[in-house]
């Protein structure tokens, strides 16, 4: 006889720092031992993809050929793969102590159709401390935080020089007649709308970004958060980790979220997970103090010279750190105008007494 497998689950890792950049693989999905065994003997089949686990089993009808019980939970470990993960990671980084990220499907985190294992991006707190990159919910809008804010100080929601509104724009603009290979998962902005890919677009396929059958429009996205930390010590965790997945098949778990439905079929199911860039100050520094001006030809962010003798050029607040950056920013030195000087590597200055982060970038003007 032979022996049929369907898909039990998945799962998808996504990362706004490399989401421009192809085959770039930042994280790997793998079991904790007692899982390993766990999945053979319920004959499930775990495959590894770059930012992607998948699980086969044998079915009977659609439903698992070995039943699954109800108390049975799965472990899996997040393993960084790259070593500036966390630095272009917008994850809390001060006063993190022994805390780790968490994720699992009883999270109850649903948003356009997508099954999130993170928690739900906070509501805003008023009386909360956040460090700069902060993420929180006000209404139906995502803000960040662009100054570190602690509970004593006056940091309204509406006030600008603390929060920003997250703008659809920080994705890199859509061009369907010149744009490089898209991987199922990208995401690209168009008319302050966002869209992800369906399936994968080569780079000499002019395809119309309404296309349904290569594109899906979303309302916003949920990122990892300060809400997703947890002690090490109350999950009885010793690896070396950033985060840890706990997949459940109890009445705990909202239906959406099962893995197998109340009639005992596998579902299917995918989740995801996804992480937001780190912003930072970026910080110009000319080697010969010939400098006169830096600007954003798209006018989104300002720079400024601390002093009329200083050799730098401070961004008046902080940018997304992107791999492969969509900013236009042009230098003044002398009578030469320079046009997309170089932006920073993942490397960052953590900024303890502010609680922020800085990116130093030497030009040799």
């Amino acid at each position: 006889m032979k022996s049929v497998y369907k898909i039990l689950f998945s799962i998808d890792v996504y990362h706004d720092y490399y989401n421009s950049v192809n085959d770039i693989s930042f994280i790997e999905i793998t079991p904790a031992p007692d899982t390993i065994e766990k999945l053979r003997n319920f004959k499930v089949i775990s495959k590894t993809f770059p930012n992607k686990l998948l699980t086969i089993i044998e079915v009977n009808d659609n439903k698992p050929f070995i039943k699954i019980p109800e108390d049975t939970s799965f472990r899996f470990y997040l393993k960084a793969l790259k070593p500036e993960f966390q630095n272009v990671s917008a994850l809390k980084t001060f006063g993190i102590g022994n805390s780790i990220y968490y994720f699992t499907n009883r999270s109850n985190n649903k948003l356009d159709d997508k099954l999130y294992l993170s928690k739900p991006v906070p509501l805003y707190d008023a009386n909360s401390e956040y460090e700069t990159g902060s993420l929180v919910q006000n209404n139906t809008s995502i803000f960040e935080a662009i100054k570190s804010l602690d509970n004593n100080s006056s940091h309204d929601i509406n006030n600008q020089d603390f929060w920003r509104e997250l703008s659809n724009n920080r994705f890199l603009t859509y061009d369907k007649l010149n744009h490089t290979d898209i991987h199922k998962g990208e995401i690209r902005s168009d008319n302050d709308k966002i869209y992800e890919a369906v399936r994968f677009i080569s780079k000499n396929r002019q395809i119309d970004i309404t296309d349904n059958n290569f594109w899906n429009k979303l309302n916003k996205l949920q990122y990892v958060t300060n809400d997703d930390l947890i002690n090490k010590e109350a999950l009885e965790i010793k690896e070396s980790v950033p985060g840890v997945i706990d997949l459940f098949f109890d009445n705990n778990v909202p239906p959406e979220f099962s893995i197998i439905n109340s009639e005992g079929n596998v579902m299917e199911t995918n989740y995801q997970i996804r992480f937001k860039n780190r912003i930072a100050t970026w910080k110009y520094i000319s080697q010969n103090n010939s400098i006169n001006n830096i600007e954003d030809v798209k006018k989104i962010f300002t720079f400024t010279r601390p002093s009329i003798d200083s050799n730098e050029f401070v961004s008046n607040t902080p940018i997304p750190l992107i791999a492969r950056p969509d900013y236009n920013f042009k230098i003044t030195a002398g009578n030469i105008t320079t046009e997309n000087i170089k932006c920073p590597a993942a490397t960052v200055i953590p900024d303890k007494e502010n609680k922020s982060f800085v990116s130093e970038i030497y030009l040799n003007y």
